[in-house]
């Protein structure tokens, strides 16, 4: 059995993040353009709740996996990037969240 190497696991990390970061833009997307049912948009609703705690979840991972990807720098900038990214996608979608329900 090989040994456990605790960097393997954050390399995995840091591509986990960024495939989860690609996922989670398309599901905004796909979000955005979902139109409300008959019933007051529940479906909408659940399924943005569901994005925050993916958002929440996927950039906890990121930050963690950026911290400790010290041998991959090409890995670690990539988990820097989608970090930024990740953090625009929020004010982003948080902006036009207040500006369409004020």
């Amino acid at each position: 059995m090989p040994k456990f190497n605790r960097q393997t696991l954050f390399v995995g990390l840091g591509i986990g993040y960024l495939a989860g970061f690609c996922a989670q833009l398309i599901f905004a997307i796909l979000l955005l353009r979902m139109s409300c049912e008959s019933f007051g948009c529940i479906g909408v609703g659940i399924g943005w709740i569901a994005w925050v705690i993916a958002f929440a979840f996927l950039l906890a991972c990121g930050a963690i996996a950026r911290a400790q990807l010290q041998g991959y720098p090409r890995l670690a900038a990539a988990c820097r990037l989608g970090l930024w990214l990740q953090a625009a996608q929020g004010i982003g979608l948080l902006g036009y969240y207040l500006l369409h329900t004020a």
